[in-house]
This record gives structure tokens, sequence and C-alpha cells, in this order.
């Protein structure tokens, strides 16, 4: 770490790591669009960009952590902030296995256009809630019930989403797909939810902590 990022405020280094779950999810949803229309060298370009987004955001939660036990202060304890950086780093994490575990199925599904509606309306779902989630940790530090809203917001996002699972699970039996390919296409569709449900945990994580100091105050 040079002498410039050592200088940098906690605040700022927190958020630019949690500008980063806009961005990978952001890249994510536009790369399972390309892969939907069946583009796939494209996808693998995303994908590429997606592991970088990760690396770096490992660079930042380091930086962070070397902060937090310098003592540098923000609203939360040192404690309660660890926790949510690691509830972020998941997410991200998250995102970048499953962009690397459908990159492995290129090849084995000829054509997605079968799924590809639903697919697409699921991932811009998944951007929103990944967008109001980063949306309600930025508002943490200056207006603790404006956070709480936005946490439930990230909830009735989350079930919108969901419910284009369902969709997709349908297109799946339905479709003209041969058992294995199915069994990819679930697997697929496994791991999207598991973006979703991270980030709806880092939510109510935020949402329980925000509650905490509104009650300390």
């Amino acid at each position: 770490m040079n002498s410039g990022e050592k200088k940098r405020k906690l605040e700022d280094v927190m958020r630019e790591f949690n500008g980063l779950l806009v961005e990978a999810v952001t890249i994510f949803n536009e790369g399972i669009h390309l892969l939907c229309d069946n583009k796939d060298d494209k996808f693998r370009e995303k994908v590429k960009e997606i592991i970088k987004v990760e690396s770096k955001a490992d660079r930042l939660k380091e930086e962070l952590i070397e902060k937090f036990i310098k003592r540098e202060t923000m609203a939360f304890t040192r404690a309660d902030r660890i926790k949510l950086v690691d509830e972020i780093d998941i997410v991200l994490d998250q995102i970048e296995y499953c962009a690397r575990t459908v990159e492995t199925h290129i090849g084995l599904i000829a054509d997605y256009s079968p799924v590809a509606k639903h697919f697409k309306k699921y991932t811009n779902a998944l951007t929103e809630v990944i967008k109001t989630l980063s949306s309600a940790i930025d508002t943490a530090e200056v207006d603790l019930l404006k956070t709480i809203e936005g946490t439930k917001l990230v909830e009735e996002l989350r079930r919108q989403a969901r419910s284009h699972s369902f969709q997709i699970m349908a297109d799946i039996i339905n479709g003209d797909f041969k058992n294995p390919q199915k069994m990819l296409l679930y697997t697929t569709t496994e791991y999207l939810l598991h973006i979703l449900d991270r980030a709806e945990q880092t939510s109510d994580y935020l949402r329980m902590i925000a509650i905490k100091y509104l009650v300390m105050t």
C-alpha cells in the first residue's frame, strides 16, 4: 500500500468497497444478458471483468481491516463494521463464483433462448436488489432511519426477484433441453438464488445494527 492510500479516510475506502457491489452486479447482469443471447465470447469477457472487481474488493477489504486495527472511527463499532464488510465480501464472492461456474457450462448448452426472458428479468431484479442494498449501506453513516427504509425496500425487491426464479424453473421444464442440460440450468438458477439470499442476509444484518444504534442514541 502506498503512502497516498494510507492517507485515505476510512469512510472513503468503505464507500469505494461498497460501490464494488454495484459494479460487480452490473457487469454480471450484462454478462447474463449476453449469455442469454448466445454471445459466449462476450460473456467470457464479462467474467474476466468480474474477477478483476473481486480482486480489487479483496485489496480494499485488507485496507479496511488495517484501518480498523488502527482504531479509525466510524458510526458503527469496529466489530459491527468488520462483520458488515465480511457480508459485502460474501455477496461479491457469490457473484464471482456464479459467473465462473456458468462459464464452465458454455458449449454444453447451445441455446439459452427458451429461458432467456426470465433469466434476464431475474438478473435485472437482482441488480436492483443489490443497488438498493449498496445505497442503504452508504446512508448508514448519516441517516439510520433511511438505512432501515432501504433494507425494507431490499426485502420487497427480493420477493419480486424470487418470483422470476419460479418462472425460470417452468421454462426449464417446458424447454427443449436434454436432462443433463436441465441439471446445468437448475444449478445456474440455484447459484443465482444464492446471490439473492446473501444480499438479503447482508440487508438483514445492516437493519439490525441500524436499529441497535438508533436505540443507543
